[in-house]
């Protein structure tokens, strides 16, 4: 029962990513929640998130997430993320569910989060705009985004920052159209590195974008390249991608945000 309560806190005060904090405001950073569920129970679990997000909606000041949900890659993870400042947010003590129902309805949300939740893991990441080619700003939100995840070697990750430096530095050169946002792991994924690349149309995953070594290939020219190229993949333990819906619905924004 307790690691249950623990995970709904976790999903009420840590989560939920899209739109990220002022970079005047100190380092962008991302908590984020990743929930398993059991085959089968989607819609009792989004039931269960909407049950919060009604909370969020009809008080003030609740954290703001962003939600997505199974897409190409799983059928059973969703993943929430909150951008924040200090790690003080995250350890608010509020109960927006308490504030909202009464006990016997906390306990059926309870219950709903009980017959569907299968496991949880969680963490933080920092936005490394170094690290990125960002895009152009737009108030039309994402309808899929792409998630390509690195686990570095220990020791390497100097390494993967200069050869992804320098895949920046090529695609400026030679494929300005291609943007993405990098993040880096911080608490609980110190040697993790992703790339987000959202997407306003589905249609865009048609699309095959110029290669990464392509680009340092035709950027710095063959043997300096291929040299940058396989000095980022030897710094690489594990890849792991996968596709995502956007999910609004599940998501929860401030309206004076």
């Amino acid at each position: 029962m307790r690691w249950i309560q623990m995970m709904v806190t976790a999903l009420l005060f840590a989560v939920v990513p899209g739109t990220l904090v002022a970079e005047e405001t100190g380092p962008q950073r991302v908590s984020v929640i990743t929930i398993e569920v059991k085959p089968g129970t989607q819609g009792v679990f989004e039931t269960f998130v909407k049950k919060f997000k009604a909370a969020a909606d009809s008080v003030e000041n609740a954290p703001n997430w962003f939600a997505s949900s199974p897409g190409i890659g799983s059928n059973t993870t969703y993943t929430f993320a909150q951008p924040f400042v200090s790690y003080a947010e995250l350890f608010q003590d509020r109960n927006i569910l308490a504030e909202v129902y009464e006990p016997a309805e906390i306990e059926e949300i309870m219950a709903m989060a009980r017959s569907s939740m299968l496991s949880s893991d969680s963490a933080v990441y920092v936005h490394r705009p170094d690290l990125s080619r960002s895009f152009p700003e737009t108030d039309k939100p994402p309808v899929v985004t792409l998630f390509i995840g690195f686990q570095i070697h220990e020791g390497k990750s100097g390494q993967f920052e200069n050869f992804l430096r320098r895949v920046v530095e090529a695609t400026d050169k030679v494929a300005p159209d291609l943007h993405w946002e990098s993040y880096m792991g911080a608490i609980a994924a110190d040697l993790d590195y992703g790339v987000r690349i959202p997407m306003w149309d589905a249609a865009d995953l048609d699309v095959q974008p110029m290669g990464v070594k392509e680009r340092l290939v035709e950027a710095f020219g063959k043997r300096e390249g291929e040299r940058l190229f396989e000095s980022g993949q030897a710094a690489i333990d594990h890849v792991q991608d996968g596709v995502s819906r956007m999910r609004p619905d599940l998501s929860h924004v401030n309206s004076a945000e």
